[in-house]
């Protein structure tokens, strides 16, 4: 039988098994409103209006300082995460389900995406790369909560 979570090959079956119950547990935490309201104070952008690849860099930035502040990565700088590195698992970032929820409250609060299906979740959560083109291709905001409040218009 086929894994819920095939789709992410970095991921070990034991971590595979633990990211789909923290992403089913994250979605109910963030659909019934007991999601902790995490700090919205990281840099965003007013400028919807640019390139694609130039939207999705200023995305992959975003995204590596909300891990390293949110996540406790002190030993690691932003700029230090490639952006095809594996998130999860003992290569790359080595997060592990604790982190996933994270990672999923800060999607919903910064981005107001909230991923419920676990087979797109394990490929959305693969790398920098991956999360930063399914906020750009779903997120109302790609730039973050902030860039949507009509006082940074």
């Amino acid at each position: 039988p086929r894994s819920s979570a095939a789709g992410c090959r970095n991921m070990p079956r034991f971590w595979k098994t633990i990211f789909n119950a923290t992403l089913f547990n994250a979605s109910y935490l963030i659909t019934s409103g007991k999601a902790p309201q995490p700090n919205l104070q990281h840099k965003t952008m007013n400028n919807t209006n640019l390139p694609k690849e130039e939207l999705l860099q200023k995305v992959r930035i975003q995204l590596k300082e909300l891990l390293v502040s949110h996540l406790a990565l002190e030993d690691i700088k932003p700029e230090e995460i490639g952006d095809d590195e594996p998130i999860f698992g003992d290569e790359g970032l080595g997060l592990d389900s604790l982190d996933a929820v994270e990672i999923v409250v800060l999607l919903q609060r910064n981005y107001g995406l909230n991923i419920k299906e676990t087979e797109k979740g394990t490929e959305i959560f693969r790398s920098i790369n991956a999360l930063a083109n399914y906020i750009v291709e779903n997120s109302p905001h790609p730039l973050g909560a902030e860039s949507a409040s009509p006082e940074a218009q």
